[in-house]
């Protein structure tokens, strides 16, 4: 039912995106791209196994939008850097509050999810391949706002001035690790709890009662 619900999803985006000319219905297709999104982490993955699911399910679904809204408008923002003036700088501001906001958002569900998918100590979990992914990502990210703050310090200036090489080119590097970020994510996703550790223990019961 959620990969249907996901074709489903996509389809709908894919006829009436294009054809979004007005804030209201480019609203709606944002709407549904984040239902979308969200759809999985309910029913997939370790919140399906976690003891507290409902709060596990919330937790990584804000995670997941806050990660989709900050890739998504920075590619947005690339796609149209070179456009006029007024329109750009606007669009960039707005980026850049977004990604704040994101950020905080990303590193604080990103803590708690790890909380409830192991309990284990941290030691313990980081002698762990899951550990390993865990704090590979945290490091992209303590990168991902280095970079942010390297963009209001230096390139946002210069892109108001009309100067956007700066800004395109650290977008860029920007986005390819948010690319790197993503993938250990998914990886993470995939990953098996540690052993020991709360969801792993709660799997096992969660396939008997089916």
């Amino acid at each position: 039912p959620a990969v249907l619900a996901l074709l489903a999803a996509a389809a709908l985006l894919a006829l009436g995106a294009a054809r979004a000319r007005a804030a209201l219905p480019a609203r709606a297709a944002l709407v549904v791209a984040l239902a979308a999104v969200v759809l999985p982490v309910a029913t997939t993955g370790h919140p399906a196994a976690a003891g507290d699911h409902v709060l596990t399910v919330v937790v990584l679904a804000v995670h997941v939008v806050a990660a989709s809204l900050w890739v998504g408008g920075l590619v947005g923002v690339l796609l149209h850097v070179g456009g006029a003036g007024p329109a750009r700088a606007v669009a960039v501001g707005r980026l850049s509050r977004l990604a704040l906001a994101c950020v905080v958002a990303v590193t604080g569900t990103g803590v708690a999810g790890a909380l409830l998918v192991t309990d284990l100590p941290v030691r313990e979990l980081l002698g762990t391949g899951y550990g390993a992914l865990l704090l590979a990502k945290t490091a992209g990210v303590v990168v991902l706002v280095a970079v942010g703050w390297a963009h209001r310090r230096r390139t946002l200036p210069l892109l108001q001035a009309g100067r956007p090489g700066a800004f395109v080119r650290l977008a860029v590097a920007e986005a390819a690790l948010l690319a790197g970020v993503l993938a250990l994510a998914v990886g993470l996703a995939a990953s098996p709890p540690p052993a020991g550790s709360a969801t792993s223990s709660a799997a096992p019961s969660l396939a008997k009662s089916d």
